[in-house]
């Protein structure tokens, strides 16, 4: 388990994953999650949120959607979504963030609480991260060979991060989707061939199928991966269907992950439209 730190302000322990302590005071260790790889580790050095990097970071205009609402930790307020330079970002959404290492390479992850408290008006986010294949750290892969838009969500690795640190929106559809998606992106191609009078023609029935590709970068998830031990596990059909992160659930510290960091062994984040559509 990772040691505690305690806060200069008020003396209280909190755990490596927070970025604010319970009295408002922002928090900044130097020492990373046991659970991450090495390379992810390392990453992590600069501060314990990603994208804690000493270089200035361009600012950014951020307001928050929705009215306050009390969370469970002392002062914290809830929201439900922000807004970052026009562009909305709802609870349970995707999402890129900065990787200070390779901006080219952003982390992915899913919202799972907006925070901030009465005494730090800093805008916070906790988020549950998605590895890529290059994060992880085994031979013992059981799917054959990985797929470059290939994702895996983390068994219990969550952390507390700026909202500042958030890049852009993501998809992370359910590994049954990728046939069909690549079917319409070839189709699309064909389609550009044959002129943009015959596109416009097919135009209507390709909008059936959506899958926002266009706007948003894609990924796809079949596996857990469990950073501590470098095992992948199959996703359990029963977990597939992703339960809505809602204000209420946060306000009433229903959504256990988002108050203790330490998600389920079974859990998945696959959106559940994409599951239908599947």
């Amino acid at each position: 388990m990772p040691s505690a730190q305690r806060c200069p302000e008020c003396n209280q322990k909190n755990s490596q994953n927070k970025a604010v302590c319970d009295c408002g005071l922002a928090l900044r260790s130097a020492n990373a999650k046991p659970a991450l790889t090495k390379k992810a580790q390392a990453k992590l050095k600069q501060g314990s949120r990603k994208g804690s990097s000493s270089k200035a970071r361009p600012k950014v205009k951020t307001e928050w959607i929705g009215a306050a609402q009390p969370g469970p930790r002392r002062g914290e307020l809830l929201y439900e979504g922000v807004r970052i330079d026009g562009q909305a970002f709802p609870l349970g959404c995707y999402v890129l963030l900065k990787n200070p290492d390779n901006d080219g390479l952003p982390y992915v992850a899913r919202i799972q609480r907006f925070f901030c408290f009465e005494h730090n008006p800093e805008p916070f986010v906790l988020i549950h991260w998605f590895y890529r294949p290059e994060d992880t750290k085994t031979t013992n892969f059981p799917g054959g060979k990985m797929h470059p838009r290939e994702v895996f969500e983390s068994v219990s690795s969550t952390d507390e991060n700026e909202v500042s640190t958030i890049v852009d929106r993501c998809q992370v559809r359910p590994w049954s989707a990728l046939a069909k998606d690549e079917s319409h992106h070839k189709k699309k191609k064909r389609k550009d061939k044959k002129g943009a009078a015959k596109a416009a023609e097919e135009e209507d029935s390709d909008d059936q199928h959506d899958d926002g590709s266009d706007d948003e970068e894609v990924f796809y998830c079949r596996y857990l991966y469990d950073g501590l031990r470098h095992k992948f596990r199959e996703i359990p059909a029963s977990r597939r269907k992703s339960q809505p992160i809602t204000m209420e659930s946060l306000i009433h510290g229903d959504e256990s992950e988002a108050e203790s960091g330490d998600a389920s062994d079974d859990s998945v984040r696959i959106n559940s439209q994409d599951e239908k559509e599947a």
